[in-house]
């Protein structure tokens, strides 16, 4: 396991789709480190699927419970005061995107990818918030940060890295690719594995045979 790496096997084990939890994770996560400060989490939040499907917007204040833009400062506060807790870091660039604030998410992601070069969750976070724009160049570096992020020994880091991967192809026009890298990661994988039901998913979406 890379240098200062997250427990990332919190962070991709779960079967849930991970757009459709995000948002309720994130304001989860936020609330009990705000409100809770004497717990520390093990793990930051998992990272929204590729932009497409169309990002959730911020959850709604229902009576006595704060949306996330309520405890931004706290949580800035929580990191300033644990500048080394890479899991917070990460999770306040998170909520930074799902508010809206992308480039202040992305400034603190590429900060911590300087001071960590070799992580693989630090790599695929960045990747993740990256693809998640319109620029070509974002796209391509986010192609170059989920094959890093691939390597990981994390069975369902390496899964997600590759299903983003494969996405990010089919932006940039490259369908027969994204194809091609999903068929080789199904050969990979065993005879009934639930992983492969993912990918056989997004093959017929493809405009390919």
């Amino acid at each position: 396991m890379n240098e200062a790496q997250p427990a990332a096997e919190s962070m991709f084990s779960g079967k849930k789709p991970l757009v459709f939890a995000l948002i309720a994770v994130v304001a989860g996560l936020v609330v009990a480190l705000v409100m809770n400060p004497e717990k520390k989490k093990s793990a930051a939040p998992p990272v929204p699927a590729m932009a497409g499907g169309g990002a959730a917007g911020e959850p709604k204040k229902s009576s006595g419970v704060p949306v996330i833009s309520d405890l931004l400062p706290g949580l800035e506060a929580k990191v300033a005061a644990n500048p080394n807790d890479m899991n917070l870091r990460i999770l306040l660039a998170q909520t930074y995107g799902e508010l809206g604030q992308r480039d202040k998410g992305l400034a603190l992601m590429r900060k911590m990818r300087g001071q960590f070069p070799m992580n693989q969750n630090v790599a695929f976070v960045l990747g993740a918030m990256l693809m998640k724009g319109s620029a070509e160049a974002d796209q391509r570096e986010a192609l170059k940060l989920f094959e890093e992020s691939a390597k990981s020994d994390v069975p369902n880091l390496e899964n997600t890295s590759r299903l983003y991967q494969g996405q990010v192809m089919v932006k940039l026009g490259n369908a027969k690719g994204a194809a091609k890298l999903w068929r080789d990661y199904i050969a990979k994988l065993p005879k009934g594995d639930e992983r492969r039901k993912q990918f056989e998913a997004e093959l017929v979406k493809l405009p390919v045979s």
